[in-house]
């Protein structure tokens, strides 16, 4: 089964600027961005790799489900919302 590649830039750039938007107009967004982005350093720096991008969605759409269920980040990262 052949993967079409050829539309795979022009996706990427439109999911980053999704991305971007989505992190521009929401501060828990922007917060679980540089949460991952975070975590990909240590895992850099710890020699064991970067995190795949496969790894990185479903860690989004994790959150965006959790964020659905009234979920947010805590005192100690991610986790409930205090108060909220």
């Amino acid at each position: 089964m052949p993967i079409p590649l050829a539309e795979l830039p022009q996706q990427s750039d439109e999911w980053q600027k999704l991305v971007d938007e989505m992190a521009a107009e929401d501060d828990e967004v922007t917060e679980y961005i540089r949460n991952l982005e975070q975590r990909d350093d240590e895992i850099d720096r710890g020699a064991m790799g970067a995190t795949s991008g496969d790894a990185i969605a479903r860690e989004f759409e994790r959150y965006l489900r959790r964020r659905d269920r009234g979920g947010g980040f805590g005192p100690g990262g991610l986790g409930p919302t205090a108060g909220g």
